[in-house]
């Protein structure tokens, strides 16, 4: 279930880590993986997908978040567990920022599609102004 119900006090990384808590080692295990390799691929095939990859990153260290905090308590993971929180929720705010980026200025058809010319004559125009083809 993604959507667990708030307790007291309950901050977003507690209850992401209840619900890790609660799947299995497989599933973290499948999930990190895919995640690992999807990401290698969209960087692969087209880099301008950087916020694609960044959800992706975000969902693998919280798949490594999970297994990690399977493992006993020690001066190693404690430290590690934190990292990989704060690196999970900056990939996570990125992939929104960068979707918010993509969606506001990119080349996509907008309602402002029309541009005119030197001489006042209208045509067609993408979001940077520029003739579309």
């Amino acid at each position: 279930m993604v959507i667990d119900r708030p307790h007291d006090a309950d901050s977003v990384f507690d209850v992401f880590a209840t619900r890790a808590r609660h799947r299995s080692r497989r599933s973290l295990v499948n999930q990190a993986v895919a995640c690992i390799l999807a990401g290698v691929l969209v960087l692969l095939l087209d880099l301008s997908w950087w916020p694609v990859v960044a959800a992706l990153t975000a969902g693998a260290c919280y798949a490594a978040w999970g297994l990690l905090d399977r493992e006993p308590r020690s001066r190693v993971t404690i430290p590690a567990l934190l990292a990989l929180a704060v690196i999970a929720a900056v990939f996570a705010i990125t992939a929104v920022v960068g979707v918010g980026l993509a969606a506001f200025t990119g080349d996509g058809r907008s309602p402002y599609g029309t541009c005119y010319d030197a001489n006042g004559r209208a045509f067609a125009c993408d979001a940077r102004g520029q003739r579309r083809s």
